[in-house]
């Protein structure tokens, strides 16, 4: 869950944004012992927990060094300047 950012939908409940079917399933089962905690740690018994699976376009994260350039690159198209300038090479 640590990569993970809850949404407030309103005063009582939050949505946590997965990226698969995999982590759903996971973190359904998750969801009672969270929402316990928060409510005992928040004193608030109208806490409530869902869960949501992203949409493709909604939530791409880069998880390899190429990837990652690629989505910078995209964002500022100065860096494959300075790469071809500097010589450098992804792998």
């Amino acid at each position: 869950m640590m990569n993970m950012h809850p949404h407030l939908l309103n005063d009582t409940t939050f949505e946590v944004t997965v990226d698969n079917d995999m982590v759903e399933k996971y973190m359904m089962q998750l969801i009672p012992s969270v929402q316990n905690h928060l409510r005992e740690r928040l004193h608030n018994r109208k806490i409530t927990m869902t869960v949501r699976v992203s949409a493709p376009t909604e939530n791409i994260r880069a998880y390899s060094h190429v990837e990652r350039f690629q989505m910078m690159s995209k964002k500022n198209p100065n860096l494959l300047k300075l790469k071809e300038a500097l010589g450098l090479e992804l792998s």
